[in-house]
């Protein structure tokens, strides 16, 4: 996979909504053994990164609409 494909996935991950399709969408790009978080909070696992997901998007609610994110489609132009 190139940089540039692992990139869009991750973007796609962290836009997601929760539910089935951003949980799929994990289990897909990460291993089982993934750590996310900050330097004060450590995340394991897929339902960390899920948890890491919810709290950026909900940080992003509180400072307004989130940027949007370029489509693949952009990207490969």
């Amino acid at each position: 996979m190139s940089v540039e494909r692992i990139i869009a996935a991750h973007l796609q991950v962290f836009n997601a909504p929760a539910g089935p399709a951003r949980r799929k969408a994990i289990a897909q790009l990460y291993t089982e053994d993934v750590v996310a978080g900050k330097p004060d909070v450590r995340l394991t696992g897929h339902a960390g990164v899920d948890q890491a997901v919810a709290g950026m998007q909900a940080q992003c609610l509180v400072c307004g609409s989130p940027a949007p994110v370029p489509s693949r489609r952009s990207m490969n132009s």
